[in-house]
C-alpha cells in the first residue's frame, strides 16, 4: 500500500508521518506539501503513485483534486490535525498513528484485491 501524506508546507506534520512509517513493511510512504514554500511540493506523479492520500487538514483535499489532471483518483482521507505541532512531537506522533492505522486497516484488503484483480500494481 502506497500512502502519500500531505500538509501545507511539508515541514512538520507530513514529514513526521513519513518518518514514522518509513520502515513499516506494510506500506511505502512519501510526504509533500501543497504550499509554494513546501520542502517537497505536491506533483501529479505523487498523486498517481499513491493508493491512499492522507491529508492533515480537509482544505488540502480540494487542492489535490484541483492539481490532479489524470483520470486516476486515489482514496483521500483526512486526519484533521491542525498545524500546531513541531516535527516528531509526541502528541503529533500519537495523532498520526491513531488515524493512519485506522486507514491502513480499513483499506488494506481492498487495495490488495484491486491489484490482484488487475489494478495498477506498479503505481
Amino acid at each position: 500500500m502506497k500512502i502519500l501524506f500531505v500538509c501545507g508546507r511539508n515541514k512538520q506534520r507530513s514529514p513526521t508521518a513519513e518518518r514514522i512509517y518509513a520502515n513499516d513493511p506494510r506500506v511505502k510512504v512519501r510526504s509533500v506539501g501543497v504550499g509554494k514554500t513546501s520542502t517537497r511540493r505536491l506533483r501529479e506523479k505523487d498523486i498517481s503513485w499513491a493508493d491512499i492520500i492522507i491529508v492533515m487538514e480537509g482544505k488540502y483535499k480540494k487542492r489535490i483534486v484541483e492539481a490532479s489532471r489524470s483520470t486516476y483518483s486515489p482514496i483521500i482521507e483526512n486526519l484533521d490535525i491542525p498545524d500546531d505541532y513541531d516535527f516528531m512531537d509526541p502528541e503529533l506522533i500519537s495523532l498520526i498513528k491513531d488515524g493512519t492505522e485506522y486507514f491502513i486497516d480499513l483499506y488494506a484488503s481492498e487495495i490488495v484485491s484491486e491489484q490482484v484483480a488487475g489494478g495498477d500494481a506498479t503505481r
